[in-house]
């Protein structure tokens, strides 16, 4: 379960930097109407904790994650979890939760560099809904025929491990970079951090652990596709009324962030 293994290094909801990711990722969802961040009191999980309290977050099987996958996209409800691991330069999505891992923080260097990483994974996150759906009728099937509880944990490890193909890692890419100018991010942001994750990749070592490469493949075609695409990124911003002075209240929030692990 993925609750057990990251059980320990959650930030609380109310960390700076667990409360920086939530503004990220609420500005991306709710200006592109894919939801809303979920309201919870899951803070720090230490040992003494049980994992039945929190399960139903990461169980694709529970009831609760079953409702929200029938939800229109603007009223799903997700669940953000930031996990304090500088070692894993990550971000994903799953059925009803995105997860951020803080190593990847640093070379996003700012909210407009983590804003193309949850547009990109926001995008995906509608393929894991679209998987789960399919999975779980599975996995209902399965334990009418008596397979035992097993089955979930199957299914949570497909999903989450399942690669990205080549063609939805370029729909991802466009989508992703559409997502993040809606929500008043600037565009440049997204070849700027592919450019900077495949300089990391160059000269990747052992010591870090870069899921992120194993499911969202670099390329430098993917990024010259995203810098020709950026002015239509700049034209959807544009015509946003929204978007309007949002870059002076955005640094002043950043700057509030002075001496953060970022």
């Amino acid at each position: 379960m993925l609750l057990e293994e990251f059980r320990g290094h959650i930030l609380p909801q109310n960390h700076p930097i667990t409360r920086h990711v939530h503004t990220v990722v609420s500005r991306i969802l709710e200006a592109n109407n894919l939801g809303f961040v979920r309201s919870s009191e899951l803070g720090f999980l230490g040992s003494s904790e049980s994992v039945d309290q929190t399960s139903e977050f990461w169980d694709v099987d529970a009831d609760k994650t079953r409702a929200e996958i029938s939800k229109p996209l603007s009223q799903r409800e997700w669940q953000l979890v930031v996990v304090n691991d500088a070692k894993v330069m990550n971000a994903m999505a799953l059925p009803g939760a995105i997860v951020v891992f803080t190593g990847i923080l640093p070379v996003c260097k700012d909210e407009q560099g983590l804003a193309a990483v949850i547009g990109h994974v926001a995008r995906h996150s509608g393929e894991r809904y679209s998987q789960a759906k399919i999975f779980l009728l599975a996995a209902f099937f399965l334990e009418a025929l008596g397979f035992g509880h097993s089955v979930t944990s199957i299914v949570t490890t497909f999903i989450i491990e399942l690669p990205n193909s080549r063609t939805q890692e370029l729909e991802a890419d466009t989508i992703g970079l559409r997502l993040a100018a809606k929500a008043c991010f600037d565009p440049r942001a997204a070849p700027e951090l592919f450019a900077r994750l495949a300089e990391v990749e160059k000269g990747r070592t052992g010591a870090v652990n870069l899921d992120f490469f194993s499911t969202h493949p670099l390329s430098e075609k993917r990024i010259r596709l995203l810098e020709q695409q950026l002015p239509e990124a700049y034209a959807i911003q544009a015509a946003s009324a929204e978007c309007g002075g949002l870059s002076d209240h955005m640094a002043a929030f950043r700057d509030s962030f002075t001496g953060s692990p970022w």
